[in-house]
């Protein structure tokens, strides 16, 4: 006989991970960051993790202070999480039951629809056209006293675009309206510098979401955080496991933090390397989608399958496009400095001359 469990989690299928390492090829597929760290840094840090960082219980509250010094705000308005997807958790965990109505788009990063059907929700999915464009009006009419939680990415991850502050506000200000928390997910915050943070003074129902995984290029270390109010992070920190994260995750985000220098440098040396590439791209003669991200969607036409090939053949990695109508020969790829772009058009250059 089986097992007793929840059986709507049936709806719900996730893949395993791939026994194939990624290491060691260019990776444009996940967004990450692709160049190396300087190697001094590194060697700092290696020096820094000794047996007492590993076998001590992780302590958290010197990267409380330290984020509350890069915000201007107090420790208590922020909640150390497992990268992005961890402050989303704590979301459905503080403000969802089963049977809630959530609002969000789609597509967008894929934990949210996950825990959405997990948590049993009724789930109110704003789609986009087929040009990629999406009408607040869209947003904010889907928005009611029926609504439990309203999650937007901004920019949006798979589209990469994104919405204006004055557009981000409207919807916000919507959903205080019914008293509604809204979760703007700022995970390419850096690479866009649009961001909701100023309206956190005026609007008590409103949380962000940033991560450590893309411009600060922490994305195997799992640590991101949420910045609020201090009510709604106290309500969001009961449910904090007992230690958030990894001693070593603490020490690379701390570092980091105490010297901003080193992502902005890195923040500055992808957009380079995204002016670079899409010079490439329009010499070649392949189009592409404006991106606000460090990734690009770009339109191989009838050579889709071959560019697939060349890019294994070259082990660089890539991803598939977006999934509307149109645009089945695009591939997405991951931007980072001028050096790593320049082995891409390499194989740019063999694939439009296959």
């Amino acid at each position: 006989m089986l097992t007793k469990y929840r059986k709507h989690i049936d709806a719900v299928y996730r893949l395993r991970g791939e026994l194939i390492t990624r290491l060691g090829k260019l990776r444009l597929d996940k967004n990450e960051r692709i160049n190396r760290f300087p190697t001094d840094v590194l060697e700092f840090l290696k020096n820094k993790i000794d047996s007492d960082l590993i076998t001590a219980y992780p302590e958290t509250e010197p990267l409380y202070l330290k984020l509350s010094k890069y915000h201007n705000a107090k420790p208590e308005n922020f909640l150390i999480t497992t990268g992005a997807d961890g402050g989303i958790r704590y979301c459905f965990d503080t403000f969802v039951n089963e049977g809630d109505e959530i609002v969000f788009l789609s597509p967008t990063f894929a934990m949210v629809d996950i825990y959405a059907t997990l948590w049993k929700t009724n789930k109110k999915i704003i789609t986009y056209a087929d040009d990629l464009s999406i009408q607040v009006y869209d947003i904010t009419s889907s928005i009611s006293d029926k609504t439990s939680l309203v999650i937007l990415a901004n920019p949006n991850s798979p589209t990469g675009n994104s919405l204006p502050s004055n557009s981000i506000q409207q919807i916000i200000s919507r959903a205080k309206q019914f008293n509604v928390p809204i979760l703007i997910d700022e995970a390419y915050f850096g690479f866009s510098d649009t961001t909701a943070e100023p309206f956190l003074k005026d609007y008590d129902n409103l949380i962000i979401a940033r991560t450590f995984s893309k411009a600060f290029g922490l994305a195997g270390l799992r640590i991101g955080y949420l910045y609020s109010n201090e009510s709604l992070i106290s309500k969001m920190y009961k449910f904090r496991p007992m230690y958030e994260v990894t001693s070593v995750s603490l020490l690379f985000a701390d570092y980091l933090l105490e010297n901003p220098g080193i992502v902005t440098e890195y923040i500055k040396s992808t957009r380079d390397g995204l002016s670079y590439l899409t010079g490439v791209l329009d010499r070649l003669g392949l189009s592409y989608i404006p991106t606000d991200t460090n990734f690009i969607h770009v339109n191989f036409g009838g050579k889709k399958d071959s560019a697939v090939k060349i890019f294994e053949k070259n082990s660089l990695l890539v991803r598939g496009g977006l999934p509307f109508k149109g645009y089945e020969n695009f591939l997405r790829l991951t931007i980072g400095p001028k050096e790593q772009m320049m082995i891409l058009e390499n194989s740019l250059n063999e694939i439009v001359g296959s």
